[in-house]
């Protein structure tokens, strides 16, 4: 892994074999993404290392550190994905689609489908919830339900 100078003192991480090619260009923060500025347009550098994703799809930093563009920490997800993450990321008491179950003293997961609720079960444990939440959301894109 190496450093690449962004502006605002911050560094980005790459891996080695992408940084002679990207530490050749002048980097800034933009909201905390390490941008290439070509004339009137952006270039950001996770699309550098991955591509740039296509058909409404987005390039989710699995660690939420918009500088960490390392191979290991990108992925191409949709949008519902990479959102799920960021509100998981900012509001640490539950995961979207975990609600927390009084009758049964439980964790409840649901998800909506084109406005149809489906009940996915309980669980002890909210992370163990969230986590057959995101384990289905993945389903659904893979067999491009959602």
């Amino acid at each position: 892994m190496k450093q690449i100078p962004v502006t605002k003192g911050q560094v980005a991480l790459v891996d080695d074999d992408m940084f002679p090619f990207l530490s050749q260009f002048k980097w800034h923060d933009m909201n905390g993404y390490a941008v290439k500025r070509v004339g009137n347009d952006k270039c950001f550098m996770h699309h550098f290392v991955v591509g740039r994703p296509l058909n409404g799809l987005v390039v989710d930093h699995i660690d939420g550190n918009k500088l960490n563009n390392q191979r290991a920490n990108l992925r191409i997800v949709t949008s519902r994905v990479n959102n799920w993450r960021l509100h998981n990321r900012l509001n640490n008491t539950k995961p979207l689609g975990v609600y927390w179950n009084k009758r049964g003293n439980n964790w409840k997961v649901e998800i909506v489908i084109k406005q149809k609720h489906h009940y996915l079960g309980t669980f002890a444990s909210q992370d163990e919830a969230g986590q057959v939440y995101l384990n289905c959301i993945k389903l659904l894109e893979e067999y491009k339900i959602i």
